[in-house]
Order: structure tokens, then sequence, then C-alpha cells
């Protein structure tokens, strides 16, 4: 459990009252991750939902090739502080679409995802301004990704 205060924070919760931050703050914990950390990893279930409280932190996709030393990764965005990482662990399928490193030391919130889908299935509200959060969160991190790609082909 964290304080309410702490989520009150991240605008991702603005649309929600102090009953349901109170809700989530008791669901919640935060964690300190070193820098060059992997926070979570592309393909695997999305077991949990993170808040960026502090620090910064690398989106990438690993690149396999059939020679592994020719394998890379590419960074496909970062994440700020008072933004959201993990969203898969509200979406079907529920598996992280990229990778997530730490580029320095961070606090992040996190939120086990099993918790956080029974309290939306609990209560209707918080899960559609949630679900609201996080189609902003998606297209804005798309819109980044086209910007990317347009500077690739450029």
């Amino acid at each position: 459990m964290i304080s309410p205060e702490i989520l009150r924070r991240f605008s991702f919760f603005n649309e929600l009252d102090n009953n349901h931050i109170t809700k989530l703050a008791l669901i919640s914990e935060t964690k300190d991750f070193q820098s060059g950390s992997l926070v979570f990893d592309e393909g695997n279930f999305a077991e949990t939902f993170f808040l960026l409280a502090q620090g910064s932190i690398d989106l990438f996709l690993r690149i396999e090739c059939e020679n592994p030393s020719e394998s890379k990764e590419v960074l496909v965005g970062e994440v700020n502080p008072l933004e959201p990482l993990g969203i898969s662990a509200l979406v079907d399928p529920f598996v992280y679409t990229s990778s997530a490193r730490t580029s320095s030391a961070c606090t992040l919130v996190m939120i086990p995802s099993d918790q956080l889908k029974k309290l939306c299935q609990d209560d209707i509200y918080i899960n559609c301004c949630l679900m609201h959060q996080i189609a902003k969160s998606a297209i804005s991190r798309l819109s980044a990704t086209r910007i990317q790609l347009a500077a690739a082909w450029a």
C-alpha cells in the first residue's frame, strides 16, 4: 500500500475522486530501480501496470537475427516522470509489446494487473477512466513512433 497522495501526482488519475484513488493506493506499491535495470520484457505476460514517479525509462524492441551477434535492440520510445508504462496490463491479450529498461535511477509505482483488473470489474467508473487514459497514452506513443518512422525514411 502507498499513500493516496503519491497517486494524486499523476494526471493519469485526474478523473478519479478520493475514494477511487484510495482503492488504487491500497493495491499499489513503489519500488526503486538502478540505472540499466530491465523493468519488463517484450512478449511476457503483463502482470504489472507501472507509473514512473522519478527517472527515465527507454522502451525498445529486440531484433533477433540468425547470427546472435547481429541481434540488436531498437529504441522505440521513452517514458518520462509521471507517465504510465506497461499499459498492456489492462489491454487484451495482456502481453507487453516492448521491453522497458531504466536509463537512470528510477522510482516506479507498481500495480499488480490481477488486482487492477478486479478493481476495474467491480467499479465501472474506474474502468472507464483508466481505459480513457490508456487510450490517450497509446495514441501519444503511436504519434511519437510515426514521427520516428518518418525521420528514418526521410
